[in-house]
C-alpha cells in the first residue's frame, strides 16, 4: 500500500516495506567473522602464528640443547637441558606480569602487543642466526619476554571487541582459542618438517618467518581495533620513572652478581624461576588486595578469583611437561615409526591441539546456542 504525501508524491508505508532487522550487537552492519566481531579474525590469525612460532621452536629447543653436536645440538648434558626449558616456560608466565604492568602504566595493549610482537620475531631470529649458546641465550630471552607481554595483551584486545553483557562474548573466546591450538598443531609439525630434513636452524627460521608473517598482517589491520586498546589505564606519574628505572637496574645487577658468582647456573635455574614466580605472585595479589582505589566489588572479584589461579598454576605446570618429560619420553622411548614413515619427536606435541580444535568447535556452537543461559566464565 502507499499513500500521497503532503507535497503530492507517494511515500510508501512501513506496512509496504518491511525493514530487515537489525543485529543489536551490530548495528552497523559491519562484516562478521563466524558472526563475531570482524576483528576477531585478525586476532585470531595473529595468535594462530605467534603461536605456530611459539610451539613450533619450543617442540625443537630441548632436542637442540641436548643432541650431540654431530647431531646439529649443542650437546648440553639432558637434565640440565630440560631444567633451562622448564625455567624458559616459566619465565614466560613471570613475564606476563610485566607484560601487564607495561600495558597498564606505560604503553597500553595495543602497543605492548606490538613491541612483544616484536620481541618473539627477534628471538627466533636469533636462535635460526647466531650459534651455539650465545643464540640459545638471547633468543630464549627476547622470546620469553615477548610471548609473556603478548600472552596478556592480545586476550585483554579480544575482550574489548565485546560489550561486557555479549553473549557472543564465550564463543568468541573459544573461536579466538581455536587459533591458538591451530598454530599449536601446525608448529610442531612443520618445524619438526624442517630440523628433520635441514637441520635445526632451519626449523628456527620456520618459526621466525611464520611469526613475521603474523606480524605484517597486524601491522597492516590493527587500525580496525577500538580506541580504547589504545590508552593507559593507569599511567605511570612522570615522577616514578627513576625509581622503577632503578629497580630495573638493580634486578638485571643482581642476576649478573648470581650468575658471575655461580649461584645461579644452569642447574638450579628452574628452582630460582619458581621462587621468583611464587614472590611475584604473592605481591602481586598482596597489592591488588590492599589496593584502596579498587571498589568492595573488585575486591570481592580478586579474593574469588585466588582459588582459579592456584588451579590454573596447577594445569600448566603439568601442561609444561609436555616440552620436558614427554618431550624426553618421545624422543628414548616411543617407536617414531608410521606406516613407513620415520617422523621427529617433536610431532608428538601436535598431538594435544588436535583435541583442543575438534573440542573448541563443539564449545563455541554451544555457547552460541545457550546464548543467555550459557553458564558464567568461572
Amino acid at each position: 500500500m502507499s499513500q500521497n504525501s503532503p507535497d503530492g508524491s507517494r511515500a510508501h508505508t512501513a506496512a509496504a516495506t518491511p525493514q530487515p532487522a537489525i543485529d543489536p550487537h551490530n548495528p552497523a552492519g559491519r562484516k562478521t567473522f563466524f558472526g563475531q566481531p570482524g576483528m576477531l579474525a585478525n586476532l585470531f590469525s595473529v595468535e594462530m602464528w605467534e603461536r605456530f612460532s611459539f610451539y613450533g621452536m619450543q617442540a625443537l629447543v630441548l632436542y637442540y640443547m641436548y643432541y650431540a653436536v654431530s647431531d646439529g645440538g649443542l650437546g648440553i648434558d639432558q637434565g640440565v637441558a630440560a631444567g633451562i626449558v622448564g625455567a624458559y616456560g616459566g619465565t614466560v608466565y613471570l613475564c606476563s606480569i610485566l607484560g601487564g604492568w607495561v600495558a597498564d602504566r606505560l604503553l597500553g595493549s595495543e602497543r605492548t602487543m606490538l613491541t612483544s610482537a616484536v620481541l618473539i620475531m627477534a628471538g627466533h631470529i636469533a636462535l635460526a642466526l647466531i650459534p651455539s649458546v650465545a643464540g640459545l641465550t638471547i633468543g630464549l630471552l627476547c622470546i620469553a619476554m615477548g610471548s609473556g607481554g603478548l600472552k596478556t595483551t592480545c586476550v585483554n584486545l579480544v575482550g574489548t571487541l565485546y560489550d561486557r553483557a555479549d553473549p557472543r562474548r564465550d564463543a568468541g573466546f573459544s573461536i579466538y582459542y581455536m587459533g591458538v591450538n591451530i598454530g599449536g598443531f601446525l608448529g610442531p609439525l612443520l618445524t619438526g618438517f624442517a630440523w628433520n630434513t635441514w637441520g635445526f636452524h632451519f626449523g628456527f627460521g620456520l618459526a621466525a618467518f611464520f611469526m613475521a608473517i603474523g606480524l605484517i598482517q597486524y601491522v597492516l589491520t590493527r587500525k580496525g581495533l577500538p580506541a580504547s586498546v589504545h590508552t593507559v589505564a593507569n599511567p605511570l606519574p612522570r615522577s616514578q620513572y627513576g625509581t622503577w628505572i632503578g629497580i630495573a637496574v638493580a634486578a638485571v645487577v643482581i642476576i649478573l652478581v648470581l650468575l658471575f658468582t655461580g649461584l645461579l647456573n644452569p642447574g638450579n635455574l628452574a628452582d630460582a624461576v619458581v621462587l621468583v614466580v611464587l614472590v611475584a605472585t604473592i605481591l602481586l595479589f598482596t597489592i591488588m588486595l590492599r589496593d584502596k582505589d579498587l571498589s568492595p566489588e573488585e575486591h570481592s572479584r580478586v579474593l574469588a578469583f585466588i582459588p582459579m589461579f592456584i588451579a590454573t598454576a596447577a594445569f600448566f605446570a603439568l601442561f609444561q611437561q609436555q616440552f620436558t618429560v614427554l618431550a624426553i619420553y618421545a624422543d628414548t622411548r616411543l617407536k617414531l615409526n608410521f606406516l613407513g614413515y620415520e617422523f621427529p619427536p617433536s610431532w608428538v606435541q601436535s598431538i594435544n591441539p588436535v583435541f583442543i580444535i575438534l573440542f573448541g568447535m563443539v564449545f563455541a556452537a554451544m555457547w552460541t546456542k545457550l546464548g543467555a543461559r550459557q553458564p558464567s566464565t568461572p
